[in-house]
């Protein structure tokens, strides 16, 4: 059975330049949504084996939607992958709340790809 993921983020040309890159190399099947609450709502509705998500979102960010799916899913073991611009200096506050790998915007295709591997494997 094909792997799922959840890909969150604002801006729909990075939605789709990540699900294109899944897609097409791992055969992943992707759901797309443009905020931290949508993706919530998918969460809860939905099984997936991944989630990319945007750090920056309107509404819920990617840091409470990570926090939520840590305390609030059973699925708690579900690897999670923050995409992010942001010059950040709290990678370590995003690995204690449960985010297992940080890719900075622009990624390569094969960074995205390899972290996606060991994520799955």
């Amino acid at each position: 059975m094909a792997k799922k993921a959840l890909i969150a983020d604002d801006s729909k040309v990075i939605r789709e330049i990540i699900a294109s890159i899944i897609i097409t190399v791992r055969r992943i099947e992707t759901t797309e949504t443009a905020n931290g609450a949508d993706a919530w709502e998918a969460l809860q509705k939905n099984s997936y084996d991944l989630l990319i998500t945007d750090l920056e979102m309107p509404g819920m960010s990617g840091q409470e939607l990570v926090k939520k799916l840590r305390r609030e899913l059973e699925n708690t073991d579900m690897p999670v992958i923050v995409c992010t611009a942001e010059d950040i200096e709290r990678y370590d506050d995003l690995y204690q709340i449960g985010v297992n790998a940080v890719l900075r915007k622009p990624f390569s295709p094969v960074d995205l790809l390899s972290t996606v591997d060991s994520l799955l494997k």
